[in-house]
């Protein structure tokens, strides 16, 4: 993804993808940087499919700059738990900050099946599943992923589907 900023607000740091209606949607109460992490106090953080690892790495580098994560088609690990960089998979466990894993079900890239898995290694984190979308939900399913990490970043703890649960997103 290239560089690129939009909105006002809170910033809302994106790591990989490409810019779609969901960043558009965001931009309206969040200031979305896109493609880059860029030097600042504190941020939110988005890692799309491959960069989600990137994310999770700069989050458990700089937690005390990072308010909150979000991962989104993560590719960390396989279906069958496996991650190919088993160091970072090891230190899954260490995130402490409020932490949001959505997957859509029809992404064979990002399949739902390592879905347990991020919720095992990260037990803190909330999951949710977004229907009729796949590999590419930010453009399939804006709204819906929009509204998710909306609610998320406002609401982290009292976000609408609880840790406990796995409420799938309509």
């Amino acid at each position: 993804m290239s560089n690129r900023e939009e909105g006002t607000g809170e910033p809302l740091v994106w790591l990989g993808g490409a810019w779609s209606p969901t960043h558009t949607i965001l931009a309206k109460r969040h200031h979305v940087i896109a493609g880059a992490a860029p030097d600042l106090a504190h941020f939110d953080l988005v890692g799309e499919g491959a960069a989600a690892a990137d994310a999770l790495r700069l989050a458990l580098e700089r937690p005390q700059a990072v308010r909150s994560l979000v991962l989104v088609a993560p590719t960390i690990l396989a279906r069958d738990g496996s991650a190919a960089d088993a160091a970072l998979a090891a230190r899954m466990g260490e995130q402490k900050l409020p932490c949001l894993v959505v997957f859509a079900t029809a992404d064979a890239a990002s399949p739902v099946e390592a879905a347990r898995h991020y919720k095992t290694r990260m037990p803190g984190c909330n999951l949710v599943y977004v229907y009729d979308a796949g590999s590419r939900m930010t453009d399939e399913r804006p709204e819906a992923v929009a509204s998710l990490i909306a609610d998320f970043l406002e609401r982290h703890d009292l976000f609408l589907v609880r840790r406990e649960s796995d409420v799938i997103y309509p």
